[in-house]
């Protein structure tokens, strides 16, 4: 979640240039399904695993860059509320607020910070992966 820029291309130039250089339009259809295949796959896998571990990932993707091996807590590099969180994982905002409360019961993450949400990336890692701390309560 950054800030893009982007150029509005009409069909009938697209369709155009993709006729004058059909690498160009392959180029972009390579691209096109590499971001849509990324997407199913994402989509795929937030249906099928527990919203603890959907929330934990979230949380991964969204902690500080440079962090996934780091043991202490720290920052998210975007804030999200509870809500973008629910939303973002498939999920109830009142069941995502009781999986954090119980990541935070675990050490994963503090909730009440100056500088936000603060997670452990590593510790978050092994609970997604199944080698670390589990919820057990509200897996669903």
């Amino acid at each position: 979640m950054r800030p893009v820029r982007s150029v509005a291309v009409s069909k009938q130039d697209f369709l155009r240039v993709a006729e004058e250089h059909p690498a160009l339009l392959m180029a972009v259809t390579r691209e096109f399904s590499r971001r849509l295949a990324g997407l199913t796959s994402r989509m795929l896998a937030a249906m099928s695993e527990d919203v603890p571990v959907r929330l934990g990932q979230l949380l991964i993707d969204f902690a500080s860059p440079g962090a996934e091996d780091l043991e202490e807590f720290v920052p998210l590099s975007y804030p999200l509320t509870h809500e973008a969180m629910a939303q973002i994982i498939g999920a109830s905002r009142p069941h995502t607020s009781t999986v954090l409360r119980d990541l935070e019961e675990l050490g994963l993450v503090r909730r009440r910070s100056d500088r936000g949400l603060l997670v452990r990336p590593s510790r978050l890692a092994q609970m997604v992966r199944g080698t670390g701390p589990t919820v057990t309560r509200h897996a669903g």
